[in-house]
């Protein structure tokens, strides 16, 4: 089985059964024939579905939406620090005075001690921070 659009342009998915016929290991997709038994009119015509999104038939059900879950949470987070950092970067700084020492000093301290800028997630992030 494999999650797929419904037709009509909408977000909204169905989960539909497929047989998989390739498995790209690069981009890491799998290549399905939509539906259970082949066609016999000839117009069948597969396509290429990421891996996240099929469950084999030997896989656990609750992995499977246990994975489709962290996929749409990671994206989510990874949209929010996207939209941080533009925020952040598109900040006018034309025309303001300088940041005084004391208080560059106390911002610098407490930003050090977010979980996101720590130095596994943000590689050089003291030095930056000077």
């Amino acid at each position: 089985h494999a999650v797929r659009p419904k037709s009509g342009g909408e977000e909204v998915y169905a989960i539909d059964a497929c047989r998989v016929v390739d498995w790209n290991t690069k981009k890491n997709q799998l290549r399905v024939f939509w539906g259970a038994e082949q066609r016999d009119d000839g117009k069948e015509e597969a396509q290429w579905v990421p891996r996240i999104l099929v469950h084999l038939l030997g896989d656990d059900p609750l992995v499977f939406a246990q994975r489709l879950f962290n996929a749409n949470d990671q994206r989510g987070r990874a949209a929010q620090w996207i939209k941080y950092r533009l925020c952040c970067d598109a900040m006018p700084t034309n025309g303001l005075p300088p940041v005084d020492a004391p208080v560059l000093k106390r911002v610098c301290a407490l930003g050090g001690g977010i979980p996101q800028l720590s130095p596994e997630q943000f590689p050089k992030v003291h030095e930056k921070m000077e």
